[in-house]
């Protein structure tokens, strides 16, 4: 039982070694485009696999593992970064890739389990199969985005915001108990201890799969991220206990519980990550490296526990790490909360007194300048400071790009509302960014209204204004006014607790 264990670890150890190992000027990801990384994973899956055909040898084997690892390792977040590159829906398309790949695994698990009796290489000739012809659909991929910039040095302080940090929880531990288990544990337990026939085991197999399909598409696609992860969470652990029993009805109806859980995960995880504006391919090569340390630890100490001390003995061990995560999670969310803003409205419409159709007494130059309240709700613990972007993405199809019509940074932390016309009084001392009217195309030189809030004055239809607010750990953020909304990125980009996002409507 060890030995297969210590075999399954070293593919973890794999991951681990290249994502946090391994000097970034050496890692694929920091040369090439996503479409040659992904290219070059399939590839060394493919030479991992194919040692596992030729060579029946415990070496060979935990090389095998090692081009496995390799394969997973090279790719991590490549994928989800082409999908947030093109297609921006809200994270709806990650969660039915999620789903396409639960029934794939289902697809390749009864079709494996069918070959396996026939030749135990067999699967894995059809698993090179699936590799290749996966390499010529990647092939077909654009060659944007190139390279990415993960951190210039791995010894960096690479400060994580306490969102970030809930979101590496769920995904490690959660993935790290699931995975483990499921791949590691529950085959041989079922085979060896209990004896389950292979109409059970397909059972099983299906169940966990065919659930973790729908779980993709309607807990991670449907339910807010909230409520997904308090599913997902509760499935959990009704999961691992559950496999305290025997009973083959039972560990069938734990195993749907796991495959809800595990099918929501990755998706709720990525979209999360992704509206709170993090860097995707930093945040995927911090999670699986953090993942394969938690995947090695519960395989040898798993092992170890299993073979001496039995299965239920191993379970308990499950339901401590269980126990941990949920008081992490607890901590980070509590750290993080969950930020909202109120903003006021008109009939569905930002109020006339901020936008095109305000009295002339409220603008300068024909365009709105008193700046609407915004209230604060539920702002995350050590909040110092906020900032905020107004943005109209509406307007790429009349000028061909989106139009930023205020940038502020510097509002203080302890406040729980921006008053009304906060732009032009500033008796808060907030620093003012440059809008678009500050744009050559406009050529307008008033810094009354080019650093200041200028309201919407759509010239076409309604148009939806995009208001982002910030939550930050830090007082003062080293900008004047005047500065870009490029610039604020740059510098909020270690700084954020929470994102939070509104729309509003202004009328034409």
């Amino acid at each position: 039982m060890i030995t297969i264990e210590c075999i399954m670890a070293v593919y973890g150890l794999a991951i681990f070694m290249y994502t946090r190992v391994l000097p970034i000027k050496y890692r694929l990801s920091s040369h090439l485009s996503c479409k040659k990384i992904l290219l070059l994973s399939e590839g060394s899956k493919c030479i991992g696999l194919l040692l596992m055909i030729l060579v029946q040898d415990v070496f060979i084997i935990c090389c095998a593992q090692v081009f496995l690892g390799l394969g997973y390792g090279i790719s991590a977040g490549s994928d989800t970064r082409l999908i947030n590159y093109y297609i921006d829906d809200g994270g709806k398309f990650q969660a039915k890739s999620n789903s396409f790949m639960f029934a794939s695994l289902l697809i390749a698990g009864l079709t494996g389990s069918f070959l396996f009796n026939i030749d135990t290489r067999i699967p894995f000739a059809a698993s090179i199969i699936a590799d290749v012809i996966t390499g010529i659909v990647c092939l077909n991929l654009p060659k944007e985005p190139g390279k990415v910039d993960l951190i210039s040095n791995r010894k960096s302080n690479v400060q994580l915001t306490s969102t970030e940090k809930k979101y590496i929880t769920v995904y490690c531990l959660t993935r790290g108990i699931i995975l483990t288990f499921f791949t590691g544990f529950l085959p041989y337990h079922l085979f060896i201890d209990l004896k389950i026939p292979i109409y059970g085991f397909i059972a099983i197999l299906t169940s966990y799969t065919f659930l973790g399909n729908i779980s993709s598409n309607f807990i991670a696609g449907k339910l807010k991220p909230g409520y997904a992860m308090n599913s997902m969470n509760i499935c959990l652990l009704a999961s691992v206990a559950m496999y305290f029993s025997n009973d083959l009805l039972l560990i069938i109806v734990a195993t749907i519980l796991l495959g809800l859980s595990s099918g929501a995960t990755r998706p709720v995880c990525m979209t999360g990550l992704r509206n709170a504006g993090s860097n995707i391919p930093r945040m995927s090569n911090i999670m699986e490296s953090i993942y394969s340390i938690i995947n090695i630890t519960l395989l040898i100490t798993g092992g170890i526990l299993y073979q001496y001390y039995g299965f239920r003995v191993f379970q308990t061990l499950l339901l401590l790490m269980f126990g941990l995560y949920i008081l992490l999670y607890i901590y980070y969310i509590k750290r993080s909360g969950d930020m909202k803003i109120l903003i006021n409205k008109e009939n569905g419409y930002l109020p006339r007194k901020y936008s095109k159709h305000a009295e002339d007494i409220y603008k300068l130059k024909d365009i709105p300048v008193i700046s609407f309240p915004i209230t604060f709700k539920e702002k995350p613990a050590g909040t110092k400071s906020f900032a905020i972007s107004m943005i109209d993405y509406d307007a790429v199809s009349v000028c061909g790009f989106p139009w930023i019509h205020w940038v502020v940074c510097n509002i203080p932390g302890n406040i729980s509302e921006l008053p009304e016309n906060a732009s032009v009084n500033n008796i808060l001392k907030i620093t003012q960014g440059k809008n678009s009217f500050s744009s050559h195309l406009i050529a307008e030189i008033d810094s009354n209204i080019t650093c200041h809030y200028a309201g919407p004055t759509p010239p076409d239809k309604d148009h939806k204004y995009t208001i982002d607010v910030y939550a930050l750990d830090c007082e003062v953020i080293d900008l004047k006014d005047g500065f870009y909304l490029n610039e604020l990125y740059e510098k909020i980009e270690n700084h954020i607790l929470a994102k939070t996002s509104e729309i509003v409507v202004g009328q034409y």
